[in-house]
């Protein structure tokens, strides 16, 4: 007599779909494939991902397959799911984050944060009118004007200085008024003015000669 190999024809073996056939003598034996579970005859796929006893990188999703599992990386991260490392969005420049903003990588991901100067969630933003918020630090003898993100100060006529902080020009001792040679200039703040000396007439710019004798104010 010879044996009869029952798991050379499947006919002659109820071995499952998902089992492996053992020939034995006299007989054979049926075991479950690796990913599933039962006696052989019966097998049931194991849902690795439930049971937890997949490798999946703990930043990795684990899907279920017959006879196994599948791990893809998380959104954020790249590898090939048992392995995942964080993707740099601001590096890599994959960042959805405003020109006018900084961008700053996270684990898995990222976040935006307006400039200064800008106001908004960072994926949006928008310029600060430091002017009209009265925010700026211009002096009160400056003006302000408005840029993208920031603002100027400009002493106004009549004063010096970088706009923050801004003194009275003395016009007269600097000799940058328009007084008139006949009359007097007189320092004011953020200005002057001129006023015609006695003996002549006018509006300080311009001073004229009084004749006396003529308007008889003499005292001949």
């Amino acid at each position: 007599c010879e044996d009869i190999d029952e798991c050379a024809d499947p006919a002659l073996n109820d071995c499952h779909e998902s089992a492996s056939c053992a020939n034995v003598d006299g007989g054979f034996e049926c075991t479950c494939n690796s990913g599933y579970s039962g006696n052989g005859v019966i097998c049931f796929d194991d849902d690795e991902c439930a049971l937890e006893t997949d490798d999946c990188h703990e930043n990795a999703v684990c899907t279920n397959t017959l006879g196994g599992f599948e791990c893809a990386c998380d959104t954020g991260y790249s590898g090939d799911g048992v392995a995942c490392e964080d993707l740099d969005e601001c590096t890599l420049q994959t960042d959805n984050c405003h020109e006018n903003a900084a961008c700053a990588n996270t684990d898995g991901g990222f976040e935006c944060a307006c400039n200064t100067g800008y106001s908004g969630d960072g994926v949006l933003c928008f310029d600060d009118d430091e002017c009209l918020m009265a925010t700026d630090n211009c002096d009160i003898n400056a003006v302000c004007t408005n840029l993208f993100g920031s603002f100027e100060c400009t002493c106004n006529s009549g004063y010096s200085g970088d706009g923050v902080a801004c003194d009275d020009i003395d016009e007269c001792t600097l000799e940058t008024d328009n007084c008139d040679i006949n009359a007097v200039c007189t320092n004011a703040v953020g200005g002057f003015e001129c006023a015609c000396t006695m003996g002549y007439s006018g509006d300080g710019v311009l001073c004229f000669d009084d004749d006396e004798c003529l308007m008889a104010i003499d005292d001949c």
